[in-house]
């Protein structure tokens, strides 16, 4: 018999573009599109995980190496991350002015010992610069 899984978004997956984009936000599982919205306060409150144990597990990961490696031209690997109001790639909260305010703009996020090799100041403006692009941004140490 197959174990409960939270995380079952089967229900979403075969919407329309016009329920899309009238979806209102949903806790998962949603198996059925037409199913009442079942609200679980506290996911795993029980202490039932989803695996056929019923047990957490930590699952290690190994770790895979950039596929653009640092050259002398591009010393630094850049990486994407997300800030604390930004879920979804924004498909859906970028539309929110309100969590827009949390930052006024966007930063280059630099770590200490690299913005001393490279003479860089928090809050001072850096240009970013990769070979598909370039931009200016205000660095956080």
């Amino acid at each position: 018999t197959p174990y409960f899984r939270y995380f079952n978004l089967q229900g979403l997956s075969n919407l329309t573009a016009q329920e899309y984009d009238k979806l209102e936000p949903v806790q998962w599982p949603v198996w059925d599109k037409q199913q009442p919205v079942k609200s679980v306060a506290r996911l795993f409150a029980q202490g039932q995980f989803s695996h056929a144990d019923g047990k957490a597990k930590f699952i290690a990961t190994t770790a895979i190496d950039p596929v653009n490696q640092v050259s002398s031209e591009y010393p630094l690997i850049l990486n994407t991350g997300r800030i604390r109001d930004q879920w979804h790639t924004m498909s859906r909260t970028g539309l929110s002015a309100n969590l827009s305010t949390h930052r006024a703009e966007p930063y280059c996020e630099i770590h200490p010992n690299d913005a001393l090799k490279y003479g860089i100041q928090d809050g001072e403006l850096v240009e970013v610069r990769s070979e598909w692009g370039q931009c200016i941004l205000r660095a956080q140490v």
